[in-house]
């Protein structure tokens, strides 16, 4: 096997490591929180220049209930992130410890792990948490885009307010 493809044979098991770390947490938040609605997101295409990327999103976040809140924020990674992608759209469970959260509880930072490859089309996890209000953000569908791009590293997320 030549070096370039036991290179890419290692980054893939690398991503899928990161996945593996990731979705764990997310298991154990499951069965201690509930769910109080999903995030959408669609998220700026962008390239990615090795060492991380920033893209800016626009979410919106549908409760239970059946109102709607906005949001928008950038996506940063941080790690190897190689390529270029289109637009993607991103859909999260949104998980908390209380069923009665506030107008814009949303807003703030959220961290984790990333592992996403593109060739044309692919597909890509984050589960992210938030320490500052005790929110998981758990993958409902995964990332679909478009473009030529592999990523492996920690994700972060920052969410604001945007009103109803």
């Amino acid at each position: 096997m030549t070096q370039p493809h036991r290179s890419v044979r290692a980054l893939i098991a690398g991503a899928a490591t990161a996945v593996a770390l990731g979705v764990a947490p997310a298991v154990v938040a499951a069965d201690s929180n509930t769910q109080i609605g999903t995030l959408d997101c669609d998220v700026s295409g962008g390239v990615g220049l090795i060492l991380g990327s920033k893209k800016d999103m626009t979410c919106v976040f549908h409760k239970k209930d059946g109102t709607e809140e906005k949001y928008t924020g950038r996506v940063t990674k941080i790690g190897l992130d190689i390529g270029e992608t289109k637009a993607a759209h991103l859909k999260w469970e949104v998980l908390a410890p209380t069923t009665n959260e506030k107008a814009g509880a949303l807003a703030g930072k959220y961290d984790g792990v990333t592992a996403e490859a593109t060739v044309v089309g692919g597909v890509g996890a984050n589960v992210l948490f938030s320490a500052g209000n005790n929110l998981t953000l758990q993958p409902l569908s995964v990332q679909d885009q478009e473009g030529y791009n592999i990523a492996a590293g920690l994700a972060q997320i920052k969410l604001d307010y945007a009103g109803e």
